[in-house]
């Protein structure tokens, strides 16, 4: 259901606050979700969390993808979508090997807490060299 919420909603908030600004506002709250997710808290607080945890993945996910796709030419279509399919088994398999790692250290927080990390690592390469291209691209496609 959460999915289906941020999957629709994600395109209105795009053409509302613009693709860059929206794309950096999912980052911060998907890195304070899986933040707060690291902290001990009540059941039910962490299970409002999770399922909302869901939504924001998916969010995030879907305002890069069409944004990236959107930025991308014709020719270079093909190969970013292979490169993201390729590296996301990549990124998938590494980050269940690291959690299979902490967890049998029975630490049920470090992996969100390392997931917060990395999302923080990824936004500032979006914001820092990733943002500054798709803007440059996506004017210069919008242009008569």
């Amino acid at each position: 259901m959460q999915k289906k919420v941020s999957s629709s909603s994600c395109p209105e908030a795009a053409v509302y606050y613009g693709y860059l600004f929206t794309c950096s506002f999912v980052f911060i709250v998907n890195i304070l979700l899986f933040a707060a997710l690291s902290m001990i808290l009540p059941v039910w607080l962490f299970v409002a969390l999770f399922l909302l945890r869901g939504g924001g993945v998916t969010m995030l996910s879907n305002l890069l993808d069409s944004l990236l796709m959107s930025a991308f030419h014709e020719q270079e279509r093909n190969l970013y979508a292979g490169m993201r399919s390729v590296f996301r088994s990549l990124g998938s398999s590494g980050a269940t090997l690291v959690s299979g790692l902490i967890l049998a250290r029975q630490d049920y927080r470090l992996p969100f807490l390392v997931t917060a990390g990395v999302l923080l690592l990824c936004g500032l390469y979006y914001v820092w060299w990733i943002r500054p291209v798709l803007s440059k691209r996506l004017s210069s496609s919008m242009e008569p």
